[in-house]
C-alpha cells in the first residue's frame, strides 16, 4: 500500500478524534479581566485587557484617503422586546439542538447572583418578573439537557442601581462536535430573527443631533433677549 494512503488515514483519524476534543472556559466575575481556557488536558489563562500602543498609528496613504466613504449600514435596535422575541424564537431550536447533544454540554461550577437595575422602576418590575419566571421554568428542562451537578443562580432587583450586576463564577465544558450541531440548528432561526429586528436608519441620527444642536442654539441666542429688561420711553413735554 502506498505510503500517501498511510497519511491520508491518519489525518482522518486525527481530524475525527479532534471533533470529540473537549473545550471548556472557566470565568469568575471578582476578576474580570481574567479568563480560563481549558482544550484537553492544557489550560490556559487569558488577560482580557487590552494592550496599551506605543507605538503611533502610520498615516494612511493618500490613495486610501481619497477613495469615496462606505454608505453606514442600517443598525438593528435591540431592545428588551427584541431579547424576548430572540428567546421565544431560539429557545425551541435550542432544546432540540441540546437533545441532539446527548449531555455532552457540562456547567461547573454555576455559582451566580444576578442584581438587575438600569432602568425604569415599573419596566424593571416587569423585567425581574419575567426573567424569574424564565429561570425557574428552564431550570428542570436545562438540568436534563445538560450536565449541572451544584448550580447555584439568585435573582435580585435593585431600583436604584444604575445598571445590572453580576457576581459569583461559571465553568462551561463542551466537545467540538457539539458546537457545530449546535450552530448548524441554530444558524436559520437565529438569521430569521436577526432579519426581524427593526433597523435604524444611519442618516436619521446625524440629522436628529443636527436638529437638536440647532433648538439648543436658538434658545441660547433668545434667552438673553427674554431676560433683557425693557428699556423705558423717553418722554418730552413741549414748553
Amino acid at each position: 500500500m502506498p505510503v500517501y494512503v498511510y497519511i491520508l488515514i491518519g489525518l482522518f483519524l486525527l481530524s475525527f478524534l479532534t471533533l470529540f476534543l473537549r473545550i471548556g472556559v472557566a470565568y469568575r466575575f471578582a476578576e474580570p479581566d481574567k479568563l480560563t481556557l481549558r482544550i484537553g488536558l492544557l489550560r490556559k489563562t487569558v488577560s482580557l485587557k487590552k494592550a496599551e500602543k506605543t507605538e503611533k498609528k502610520k498615516k494612511k496613504p493618500a490613495k486610501k484617503a481619497a477613495k469615496k466613504a462606505k454608505k453606514p449600514l442600517p443598525k438593528p435596535k435591540i431592545g428588551m422586546a427584541e431579547v424576548k422575541s430572540g428567546i421565544e424564537t431560539l429557545l425551541p431550536a435550542l432544546k432540540q439542538a441540546l437533545s441532539r447533544t446527548r449531555r455532552s454540554v457540562r456547567f461547573h461550577p454555576l455559582n451566580l447572583h444576578i442584581i438587575m437595575g438600569g432602568c425604569d422602576p415599573a419596566e424593571l418590575a416587569k423585567h425581574y418578573g419575567w426573567a424569574h419566571a424564565l429561570l425557574w421554568s428552564a431550570m428542570p428542562e436545562m438540568e436534563r439537557l445538560l450536565v449541572i451537578p451544584d448550580p447555584h443562580i439568585r435573582l435580585d432587583v435593585n431600583f436604584e442601581a444604575e445598571r445590572t450586576r453580576v457576581e459569583g463564577e461559571f465553568g462551561f465544558g463542551i466537545r467540538i462536535i457539539s458546537i457545530l450541531l449546535i450552530v448548524m440548528t441554530l444558524l436559520v432561526p437565529a438569521l430569521q430573527w436577526y432579519q426581524s429586528l427593526p433597523k435604524e436608519d444611519p442618516k436619521a441620527a446625524p440629522a436628529a443631533q443636527q436638529e437638536t444642536q440647532a433648538n439648543s442654539e436658538n434658545a441660547k441666542t433668545q434667552a438673553p433677549a427674554a431676560d433683557k429688561p425693557a428699556e423705558p420711553e423717553n418722554t418730552t413735554r413741549g414748553e
